[in-house]
């Protein structure tokens, strides 16, 4: 019995060095570059006609908030080791499924994002600039669910920049 709990305690010693040598990994197939630390985030502006009044503060918290959990980096607001700049250009809905009489009761909210992101810390020195997007579909009334629904969007929005910036894949 001893053996076999020597042989657990190896191998999972060996992969955490393992780990350490090529960088913090997650299981999403991302993985950050071991001499990154931190990554700034210039506020992302609402640019976007007719929309909601807390969709950039909503989308901001949530980008935030995925850097800094799963990324495991300090999030500044300028002079990160990897840069993250972007605007909110699309704020649309529109009607999902009409019904007989040439109305709808679905509904889909969708958020277009431009962002670009620099890395000037690391030796392959990345830039890229590029456009995200997410919906969700919503029955009815949007009112009191547009904050729910914006949440939701802005969450798979920041996943999709966070897999773009550290998956290698």
């Amino acid at each position: 019995m001893l053996s076999k709990n020597f042989k657990l305690f190896f191998f999972f010693t060996l992969l955490s060095l393992l780990n350490l040598k090529c960088g913090v990994y997650s299981f999403s197939g991302a993985s950050v570059p071991i001499d990154v630390k931190s990554l700034s985030i210039e506020y992302i502006v609402n640019k976007a006609p007719n929309s909601w009044s807390s969709v950039d503060r909503i989308l901001n918290l949530e980008l935030r908030q995925k850097m800094i959990q799963d990324g495991g980096l300090k999030v500044l607001d300028k002079d990160g080791d990897y840069q993250i700049k972007g605007v909110i250009t699309n704020y649309n809905i529109s009607p999902q499924a009409p019904t007989t009489g040439g109305f709808s009761n679905q509904y889909r909210l969708t958020i277009n994002v431009q962002i670009e992101f620099t890395d000037i810390k690391t030796e392959k020195k990345v830039t890229w600039n590029e456009n995200f997007s997410n919906f969700e579909v919503y029955s009815d009334n949007i009112s009191g669910s547009e904050d729910v629904l914006i949440t939701k969007i802005s969450k798979n929005i920041s996943n999709q920049i966070f897999n773009k910036i550290f998956s290698s894949w």
